[in-house]
């Protein structure tokens, strides 16, 4: 591990940490930029006032605050329940949508509000990091769980463990056919 004065005098740049933080901080503008579009909504007397353009509003705040939660893996049940947040790939697609929305949003109505301005910002930026994460982002492990990707082998590997133990109880009997040992494993 490399320490922050390691970092700031041009060592090894960590993209990992730089996504990580990254996306918090673009999830927390969006959470907040939802809000305030959602505000200058009714503040803006010019606006169209259409109830679509208020569902966008709440979709970006809560999709911001979605991306919160998993990069700071919490709660529990949260990733749990919305498990393909934890590898970089589909957290990336996530943010890209996330970007999408918000530049739609930005880009509708009137360009030279203040709400459209700080959309636009805010979405330019989580497109930036949607392309990060997706690159360089990392396996968001459980607290309880080592972090270490899943390989295609290791299935393969867990079955054999734990058909391990059978084999030793059994004398090796376990291996008489696949279909066997698929049914008493049930």
């Amino acid at each position: 591990k490399m320490d922050g004065r390691e970092e700031r005098e041009g060592g090894k740049f960590n993209w990992t940490s730089f996504s990580k933080w990254g996306n918090i901080a673009v999830g927390a503008a969006s959470f907040v930029a939802g809000i305030f579009a959602f505000i200058w909504q009714f503040l803006d007397f010019g606006a169209e006032f259409t109830p679509l353009t208020f569902l966008v509003y709440i979709y970006i705040s809560a999709f911001g605050a979605f991306l919160v939660m998993a990069e700071l893996n919490r709660p529990r049940c949260f990733m749990v329940a919305c498990d393909f947040v934890r590898g970089r790939v589909f957290r990336g697609i996530f943010v890209g949508i996330l970007a999408t929305l918000t530049l739609t949003a930005g880009f509708t109505g009137n360009l030279s509000s203040a709400s459209n301005i700080i959309l636009l910002v805010v979405g330019f930026t989580t497109l930036a990091f949607s392309f990060t994460t997706c690159i360089m982002g990392t396996y968001i492990a459980y607290d309880d769980e080592p972090a270490i990707l899943p390989t295609r082998g290791s299935s393969r590997a867990q079955k054999q463990s734990s058909t391990a133990g059978v084999e030793a109880m059994d004398g090796g009997a376990a291996r008489t056919a696949p279909s066997q040992n698929f049914v008493s494993q049930i």
